[in-house]
């Protein structure tokens, strides 16, 4: 049995997120809210509730007793809340964090783009990543924090979220050029899941996730 701890579980991917790990048999979710109030009755039902403050060392280090996974998907003041999450992992042996942060952190690959080859990003793309690179420095201090934590990792890098009914991605790995823009919250859940069910798998991977062709 696993044991995976969601922090950020309330926002715009936090349902696709529980449905996705629902479908394991192996998995025992544990949620730690804020405000338990926006959680289902079904969820409530389901799953181990915590109700706390990411920001109180002890809130968090009580919560990761007993946990094999922790998924952080918060937004906010991101370095110092994953800051707070790592000790606590660290001081209560928990080994593997899989993180949200963003596309565009690293800006555009501009002589991938101009290279024109068959899987070069597009020239609109590649000023998008460059107008959005200033606008996420949260999350790829975020990202930075997470690399050189010391524990396992799986750094997940999103385009824009839609609500699109489907489950395609492709991923690129750290250095590499992202391609397309857009991945639906589905696709990213799915994605997650995945991990979940083998946490092997992207390990110490820093992975960018968008739209499949």
């Amino acid at each position: 049995m696993k044991h995976i701890i969601l922090f950020g579980i309330t926002g715009s991917i936090g349902n696709y997120i529980i449905e996705a790990l629902e479908t394991l048999n192996d998995v025992r979710l544990t949620l730690f809210v804020r405000n338990s109030l926006k959680l289902s009755k079904e969820q409530k039902g389901k799953h181990r509730i915590i109700e706390g403050d990411v920001m109180n060392y002890k809130n968090v280090k009580d919560a990761l007793k007993g946990q094999d996974i922790v998924y952080f998907g918060l937004s906010g003041g991101l370095d110092a809340m994953v800051k707070n999450i790592i000790k606590a992992m660290k001081d209560t042996d928990v080994k593997k964090i899989i993180a949200i942060s963003s596309m565009g952190i690293y800006g555009a690959s501009w002589k991938a783009t101009l290279c024109g080859k068959k899987d070069a990003p597009g020239f609109l793309n590649s000023i998008m990543l460059t107008v959005m690179k200033p606008m996420f420095r949260r999350h790829r201090k975020l990202a930075d924090i997470v690399e050189n934590s010391g524990l396992d990792y799986t750094i997940l890098r999103p385009g824009r979220f839609t609500y699109d009914n489907e489950i395609s991605y492709q991923i690129t790995y750290k250095g590499d050029p992202e391609l397309g823009r857009d991945i639906s919250r589905k696709s990213i859940a799915h994605f997650v899941m995945k991990i979940v069910e083998a946490p092997e798998q992207f390990t110490n991977q820093n992975i960018g996730l968008t739209k499949g062709f």
